[in-house]
């Protein structure tokens, strides 16, 4: 739509807002560049941003959004490659998150700080779709490589959540399409409310550029 009123003759105007005039806001205009030839790479697209927006560069910052500049790019380089329209809707990939692992969130992990974790994924609507505070399950000490194998010998599910030294693994096996963000909250007690929650990051990608056997992500993304 964005394109057809761009091209269209007369007074028509683009006009894009979010709370702040640099996040979303951002992340549309860099992949609308890119998508009209106006930029050739996601670093220009939001460099360009950036630059044009703010005398301190003040553009797109969040990880998460730039990453969606940058599927932004790949994907027009795959529609190109196979020889079709750049603004064909993308195909919805459902795909099956087995488990997320968090490695090194604290200096040594143990049962108190694990229970203090709160996993929250959401879908592209912004809907949860799995909350670990609501699993009301015993944490079990174990290496979170245990967990990694589809079942043990007997053929059993790996418990809901493990842990070692370094990892904390959530075994989540749930199916998911699209846009996921996931949130990581922490709270200073035991069946706190959860008003009281404190995120402390969150990343979101989509599953359509994601492989089939995993992806992860560095801690400053």
């Amino acid at each position: 739509k964005m394109d057809e009123i761009y091209k269209s003759e007369g007074e028509s105007v683009l006009v894009l807002h979010c709370l702040a005039g640099h996040g979303r806001t951002g992340t549309v205009i860099s992949a609308f560049l890119l998508y009209e030839d106006m930029c050739q790479s996601p670093e220009e697209a939001l460099q360009f941003f950036a630059r044009t927006r703010s005398y301190k560069d003040k553009g797109v910052s969040h990880p998460s959004q730039k990453r969606a500049v940058y599927y932004a790019y790949t994907y027009k380089q795959m529609m190109l490659s196979s020889d079709k329209d750049i603004f064909t809707t993308p195909q919805k990939i459902k795909r099956v998150i087995e488990k997320i692992i968090f490695q090194n969130l604290f200096f040594e992990n143990s049962s108190k700080n694990v229970q203090s974790i709160i996993l929250v994924l959401l879908n592209s609507k912004f809907e949860v779709i799995y909350d670990s505070s609501s699993l009301n399950t015993k944490i079990n000490k174990a290496s979170a490589d245990n967990s990694k194998g589809n079942a043990n010998a007997n053929d059993k599910k790996p418990p809901p959540i493990t842990y070692n030294k370094t990892e904390i693994c959530f075994n989540i096996h749930m199916p998911v399409e699209d846009d996921i963000t996931l949130k990581v909250y922490k709270v200073p007690k035991l069946m706190i409310m959860q008003s009281q929650r404190k995120e402390i990051f969150r990343i979101s990608f989509n599953m359509l550029f994601c492989n089939n056997y995993g992806v992860a992500f560095p801690k400053w993304d």
